[in-house]
């Protein structure tokens, strides 16, 4: 299945962005995308792919997993993205393309939230049915405004009770 081309120029724009020496395709043969030009590797994924596996690419700064449900099952799907998110990779942008919500594959905005996705944002135009997500390390929790040392010591209480 080839990846349509609002979807490449996007994900080029995405990698373009990221200006990184270490970036994987995580592909099957068949959506692979020319990205020589900007230094990314490939790894392919067939229906035997086994994601608990230790995954056989030192820990690069951006994985682009194109198409995996379409080879993986469902379950297969989500252990490698958990794996690339744990071990593998800084950041992650998936894309999949959507499909019938019978089927068993099918994945929802639920799932890749679930993973702790966020939806890419775009500055073009996407008409494919496509998922577009993304995990990064740097932004994948937003720090509270009560998560401070200004309330963990409780410093207006010292000398005034004991605990």
């Amino acid at each position: 299945m080839a990846v349509p081309d609002d979807i490449r120029r996007c994900l080029r724009d995405e990698i373009e962005r990221y200006d990184t020496t270490r970036c994987v395709q995580i592909a099957p043969a068949a959506s692979f995308v020319d990205w020589d030009d900007l230094g990314v590797s490939r790894l392919v994924l067939d229906p035997d792919f086994d994601a608990r596996r230790p995954l056989p690419t030192e820990r690069a700064d951006l994985a682009v997993v194109l198409d995996a449900p379409t080879v993986l099952s469902r379950q297969a799907t989500r252990e490698l993205l958990g794996r690339l998110r744990n071990y593998a990779a800084g950041a992650i942008i998936a894309a999949f393309p959507r499909a019938e919500t019978g089927r068993d594959n099918a994945w929802s905005t639920r799932d890749f939230l679930g993973l702790g996705f966020r939806r890419l944002p775009s500055q073009r135009a996407i008409e494919s049915a496509y998922w577009l997500y993304r995990y990064d390390i740097f932004d994948y929790k937003i720090t509270p405004d009560w998560l401070n040392s200004r309330y963990w010591a409780n410093p207006e209480q010292w000398g005034k009770r004991r605990w």
